[in-house]
């Protein structure tokens, strides 16, 4: 945290630690920085409509028990959704790690762009500089262009498109008195086309820059797309995080952009879901003996093609390092956290696909470890369940409509199998 104080001892400036902590720390106020015309929107809103920037989940999406159970993630505007890493990063992994619950729809990892399913669970890997956020299907984000470190308006935006949906974004811009706009941005998204408008700015606009380049990102649009636009335009496709840029010349206030993109040989939007190049951004950040890494790397795309095969080098795996793999490649695993307002516990268990090859068994045992088979739930591994860890009782709430099981407080064990194997023991 960067507050001041009087005290020597507590260094709060970047550069007062080591290289990585002022390079992160740079780039996340830069990144803030750079936030602003969305978050100023957004405190407009809050302002006309009574909406906070920052909402737990269940606000949006109060019918859904998941959302009762991530206090650790947030909705971040109208657009997305955070969840940052609180916990340090595991030895053998080398990565902090966050379990994030999506809402119904699809989402998109708003830095690498990379996509998601929704209405299930993700656990999510990243270093110290990794920020989990998501965006939303559709999602329209508006920040700084890079170099707009000034407190007047910015002379240029860079508008964040994410495809899936059609959306519309009110852009909110001010002189800090009196004086303000309204810049609408709008696109339509379909299965060959793609159309994104940035409107002329309605109201006063004395306050806004007399002419501004607008920048254009297209989300995950694949690569020989057709452009076209009713202003010159540049282009330049980022592989990395799968963006077409499609930037205009200045334009005044009075003045509209229109892009619209059409599918090439490609199509519009990159096809195949995001594993691949997750686990090998997993793999690359593991502390492992250097051959069998490049070997274990090698074999990434035949494991997303058969996770099953995942078994083969169980042996050679850390027990972080095996969880990791197997989370993003099956996408079924659990969360154990401890409550915010009392001694319990709870353990998240999901399997969004419903891999019947991910087997659970919960136990109550005596003290030589020995199961009480009469209390005993195992089966497939449920989509959604939740496990609470009580002084006086233990809890298993399943997904579907049912009571949830309650057992005396007793030792219990809680195993997760993969392919019959016992990967995940946990107890009490």
């Amino acid at each position: 945290r960067l507050h001041s104080t009087k005290n020597p001892f507590h260094e709060r400036r970047p550069w007062g630690h080591d290289a990585e902590t002022e390079r992160v720390a740079s780039a996340a106020m830069r990144l803030r920085h750079a936030f602003i015309p969305y978050l100023y929107s957004m405190a407009w809103r809050n302002h006309t409509q009574h909406l906070p920037l920052v909402q737990p989940m269940y606000h949006s999406y109060p019918q859904d028990e998941a959302a009762y159970h991530c206090p650790d993630q947030y909705t971040f505007g109208t657009e997305l959704i955070a969840a940052p890493f609180i916990t340090p990063a595991d030895a053998d992994t080398r990565l902090s790690r966050q379990a994030v619950w999506l809402p119904a729809g699809q989402w998109f990892g708003f830095f690498d762009g990379l996509p998601f399913v929704g209405d299930g669970w993700q656990a999510i890997y990243g270093r110290l500089a990794d920020i989990p956020v998501f965006a939303k299907a559709g999602a329209i984000v508006p920040l700084a262009a890079a170099g707009e470190d000034g407190v007047a308006n910015p002379a240029a935006l860079d508008i964040h498109l994410f495809p899936g949906a059609d959306n519309a974004f009110d852009l909110y811009e001010d002189d800090g008195l009196r004086a303000h706009s309204i810049t609408a941005v709008h696109h339509q998204f379909s299965v060959n086309e793609w159309t994104a408008t940035v409107e002329t700015a309605v109201a006063e606009t004395a306050h806004l820059p007399a002419r501004r380049t607008y920048s254009l990102l297209f989300r995950n649009a694949a690569q020989g797309v057709t452009v076209s636009a009713n202003q010159p335009i540049t282009t330049r496709y980022d592989a990395d995080t799968r963006t077409l840029w499609v930037t205009a010349v200045p334009i005044t206030p009075a003045e509209s952009l229109t892009v619209t993109l059409a599918a090439g040989e490609n199509g519009l939007v990159v096809a195949g879901d995001g594993r691949l190049p997750t686990v090998q951004r997993i793999v690359s950040a593991f502390r492992m003996e250097s051959w069998y890494k490049h070997y274990l790397y090698d074999q990434l795309a035949a494991l997303v093609a058969d996770p099953q095969q995942l078994a083969d080098h169980d042996l050679r795996l850390t027990p972080s390092q095996f969880r990791a793999l197997v989370e993003t490649l099956t996408g079924a695993g659990y969360h154990r956290r401890a409550e915010r307002h009392s001694t319990d516990e709870v353990v998240i268990l999901w399997n969004n696909t419903g891999n019947e090859a991910v087997q659970y068994s919960l136990k109550a045992v005596d003290a030589d470890g020995r199961a009480h088979q009469q209390i005993t739930h195992a089966g497939i591994l449920p989509r959604f369940a939740v496990l609470t860890i009580g002084a006086k009782s233990l809890n298993l709430h399943l997904e579907q409509p049912a009571p949830p099981s309650q057992f005396a407080p007793q030792p219990w064990r809680l195993q997760i199998g993969y392919w019959q194997l016992v990967n995940t023991v946990l107890s009490a």
